[in-house]
């Protein structure tokens, strides 16, 4: 089964992997593309598998290794990566914004698109990182992920309420007590 490699990060940090994004183009006729990671392995046909392993998420940097003729991910993050909910290649008919993997930034001149993977939800899903000369005509890379540990230590909505109401009473109760203290309270 394959992991994550490096230092775990801190308990509640997402893993911040980096994966080197090489292009091939000396047939232009039949472009070609990898990946290559030391943080995470890379799977047959640059399939991803993301093990969350207690941890929340993914901060992911696509890197372009030495582009040849000027490729770069465009600044505008939703022609930057297309992403589908289904383990298929995103097109201009099928591509949807979906919460779990989005486009973040593009940093570095264009060379780094960093990606947040939610990674809640156990699934295969379809991406397409997009590298352009022009910023008309682009290149999808279009690998499959798959997400799989889903539902890192989830809060939901009563454990919320439950901190910030216990916060608020606890804050006024403080503050009668201080004003009381100093004599400032009107009602005492």
């Amino acid at each position: 089964m394959p992991h994550n490699h490096g230092t775990k990060p801190p308990k509640g940090e997402p893993w911040t992997p980096t994966i080197d994004v090489i292009l091939d183009i000396t047939d232009p006729k039949n472009k070609k593309f990898h990946f290559e990671s030391a943080d995470i392995d890379i799977g047959k046909d640059n399939a991803i598998s993301f093990y969350n392993e207690d941890q929340p998420g993914f901060i992911i940097t696509f890197r372009l290794k030495n582009p040849p003729g000027g490729y770069r991910f465009p600044e505008n993050l939703k022609e930057a990566l297309w992403v589908v909910e289904q383990p298929v290649c995103p097109d201009e008919n099928n591509n949807k914004e979906w919460g779990q993997f989005k486009a973040k930034a593009v940093n570095n001149g264009g060379l780094d698109l960093v990606v947040r993977n939610l990674n809640n939800d156990q699934k295969s899903f379809g991406y397409a990182p997009r590298v352009t000369t022009d910023g008309v005509e682009f290149w999808n890379l279009d690998p499959v992920g798959t997400n799989e540990n889903g539902g890192y230590g989830k809060l939901d909505f009563s454990t919320y309420a439950t901190i910030a109401i216990a916060g608020a009473v606890g804050g006024a109760i403080a503050t009668l007590g201080i004003e009381q203290l100093m004599g400032l309270n009107p009602l005492g």
